[in-house]
């Protein structure tokens, strides 16, 4: 990741939700700025990281582009992982009832 990377310089100060939300917007708009790649997925676009995922699978003339979707999808993932495996929604919820307090 560097500055090169619009996706990273976009998205990286950005909260979870958000990039994984900007991420399956970008790509939408990527499927219907491409009429090859939108041929391979339903008009209303993909819904998920894991849609997102098999379309970029099937598209291998985008392949630089293909790349860089691939990495941050898996960034997310990652993310999300991280966050559940340590149930860190919970430490939050805490964390905001404490500053309620104070």
């Amino acid at each position: 990741m560097d500055d090169n990377d619009e996706f990273w310089v976009t998205l990286r100060h950005s909260h979870i939700a958000e990039v994984i939300s900007k991420l399956i917007t970008d790509f939408n708009n990527f499927l219907v700025a491409n009429k090859a790649a939108s041929a391979s997925k339903s008009k209303g676009g993909v819904a998920s990281i894991q849609e997102m995922k098999a379309t970029m699978a099937a598209l291998p003339q985008f392949q630089e582009l293909k790349d860089k979707f691939s990495f941050h999808i898996g960034m997310s993932q990652d993310c999300m992982s991280a966050f559940d495996k340590l149930k860190l929604a919970i430490s939050a919820a805490v964390e905001q009832v404490c500053c309620a307090i104070v």
